[in-house]
């Protein structure tokens, strides 16, 4: 309501200039002719602000529910960091539509904006090292382990209920508890199979 009362005002007092203006009245010196002459740039910032402002909380959203569907842990706080970014970018391009020098500020954020990606990038190759092992290892569990085994790894001995992607659950008598995959790859295990009382070591896959 408040923008509709704007963009009226602003409209009623372009018009009255105008009508000024044709009625022969020189109104060039004039401040409010300046800023009528203004208007429509200010009109097209505001309307950039909007856009912008409306397509940092939809893409800041939608980086939320992505990663929350990806079982990534802070999808919040990453979904809240690419909003405020898109806000900062959408506050530097009006501004520079207005009409004011932002070189510098532009210049300092996107130093920034670079470190920082570049720092994520480091870190989520240095994570994903480990992430990438256990998911390789979890094909070879599944080659030489069958769920309902009782595995004894790290000092655990559970019934082997799941394998996953990145970890494998073992019931034991005191609870569930979840083994790294790479730990029943490279380290050894012992196992018992479900019909069977014998225990034989498992090294892991074969070289």
């Amino acid at each position: 309501m408040i923008i509709g009362q704007l963009v009226f005002w602003l409209g009623l007092l372009c018009f009255l200039v105008l009508a000024l203006e044709n009625l022969g009245l020189d109104l060039s010196d004039l401040p409010v002719r300046t800023f009528v002459g203004y208007v429509p740039r200010l009109i097209g910032a505001v309307i950039l602000l909007i856009v912008g402002l409306l397509m940092a909380a939809l893409l800041g959203r939608a980086t939320d529910a992505g990663l929350a569907g990806m079982g990534v842990t802070p999808h919040q706080r990453l979904g809240a960091i690419v909003r405020w970014v898109l806000i900062a970018l959408t506050v530097i391009a009006t501004v520079d539509h207005l009409g004011f020098d932002v070189a510098l500020v532009t210049d300092t954020f996107s130093n920034l904006l670079t470190i920082v990606a570049a720092g994520l990038a480091l870190a989520f190759a240095w994570g994903g090292r480990e992430v990438a092992r256990n998911v390789l290892a979890a094909y070879y569990v599944k080659e030489n382990f069958r769920l309902g085994d009782t595995v004894v790894v790290d000092g655990h001995e559970g019934r082997l209920e799941e394998i996953g992607s990145l970890n494998s659950r073992l019931v034991t008598p005191r609870g569930s508890v979840s083994v790294p995959n790479s730990r029943l790859v490279e380290q050894t295990v012992e196992t018992r199979s479900p019909g069977g009382s014998s225990a034989e070591p498992d090294g892991g896959p074969t070289p």
